[in-house]
């Protein structure tokens, strides 16, 4: 479930979120969670090096080159954003629940 939130920006970022909103089609929202779920898989996966997440940062990275250059259908694009958001997901409530321990 998506919840409505106000987030304050630099220019920058703001510059940067516009950018990535325009390079892929995507709505600011879905700009601003995805790289909010790069960041977190990125960082999460450094900071707890015991959690496996089945998504490989290179293979995002791989697969965004494919949708600028047109390589890859908007469908596969969104099933690979889903698979994203799971990661993501899945390595914050490992998080979580390792702070609660």
């Amino acid at each position: 479930m998506l919840k409505r939130n106000q987030i304050l920006l630099q220019d920058w970022q703001e510059e940067y979120i516009k950018f990535v909103s325009k390079t892929y089609d995507v709505s600011i929202s879905e700009a601003v969670r995805t790289i909010i779920n790069i960041t977190a898989v990125v960082l999460l996966k450094e900071l707890f090096p015991k959690y496996k997440p089945k998504i490989s940062i290179k293979n995002i990275a791989k697969a965004f080159t494919k949708v600028q250059s047109g390589e890859i259908c908007e469908e596969k694009f969104y099933l690979m954003m889903s698979d994203l958001y799971y990661e993501a997901r899945k390595i914050m409530e490992y998080r979580m629940a390792q702070k609660k321990k």
